[in-house]
């Protein structure tokens, strides 16, 4: 058996699986594509991601439903079509529809929205290990309903 490791963007990770260029992938908030299958390892809580100077930084928690003024960063529509719609259904089960740009570009787009943009993000404690430089976590009390996208 060879193993060889390939970090990227859940939805190009999905991308490659299909095309046949990888056997299997591990990503977030993965959505099955054509020739596919996926299957549910681990179910995590939602946090917010925040730049470690934004006004929430500090908090131990927050509710999420409080959070409607905020500016929500999301991914590249090619890199997480999954995570990016989680994050839309999380919102609008908190009570309001997310405020996002309407066409993130990029690989570092919501790293860079979150950390530099003083937007907020939604993600896991585990998925954040690679963007936690510069960006504070902070949990949702209570944990927001799960998504058809993350249950």
């Amino acid at each position: 058996m060879r193993v060889r490791a390939s970090q990227d963007n859940t939805g190009v990770l999905c991308a490659a699986v299909a095309s046949g260029a990888l056997d299997v992938a591990i990503g977030f908030c993965a959505e099955a594509l054509p020739g596919t299958v996926a299957e549910r390892l681990l179910e995590e809580p939602a946090v917010l991601a925040v730049g470690a100077g934004h006004p929430l930084a500090g908090l131990a928690s927050v509710d999420l439903s409080t959070l409607g003024g905020e500016r929500f960063a999301l991914v590249d529509r090619d890199g997480g079509p999954g995570y990016n719609q989680a994050v839309v259904e999380l919102c609008r089960a908190a009570g309001f529809d997310a405020r996002v740009e309407p066409d993130p570009q990029g690989p570092m787009t919501w790293e860079t929205a979150v950390r530099n943009g003083g937007a907020v993000g939604l993600t896991t404690r585990s998925s954040a290990v690679s963007t936690a430089r510069g960006i504070a976590l902070v949990d949702l009390s209570p944990p927001p309903p799960r998504s058809r996208s993350t249950s």
